[in-house]
């Protein structure tokens, strides 16, 4: 059996095309490529977008999560998604459609962390 060898997801920093802001991202990194020394590839990419207590309309989450592809040159991926969402009926749904597609890091306030 040749299994392709099973690399952890981390997080790291990238940038698109033309950008000069950095973003998080959590891949799967191929640094030691035989033959290029000085290349990494990337796979199974997935932005990191940080969602808040004042993202609970899905209008707003389906543009977070929109943003965070289109800025990590994920265009098509993008464009799926907001196809997807606009045809599921909850937040919910859309929230765990979401995940399918990004990394989703939720930011409390110390407010909202006491209840």
């Amino acid at each position: 059996m040749n299994e392709e060898p099973r690399l952890p997801h981390r997080y790291i920093n990238i940038r698109g095309k033309g950008s000069t802001t950095w973003r998080t991202v959590r891949a799967q990194v191929w640094d030691q490529i035989p033959g290029r020394d000085d290349e990494a590839w990337l796979k199974d990419v997935r932005p990191v977008v940080r969602l808040g207590g004042e993202d609970r309309n899905v209008f707003r989450l389906i543009g977070k999560v929109h943003a965070g592809l289109e800025e990590a040159d994920l265009l098509s991926r993008a464009q799926k998604f907001v196809e997807r969402a606009y045809y599921v009926g909850s937040y919910d749904e859309v929230l765990c459609l979401a995940a399918e597609y990004v990394e989703i890091h939720w930011l409390y306030s110390k407010r909202q962390a006491r209840g």
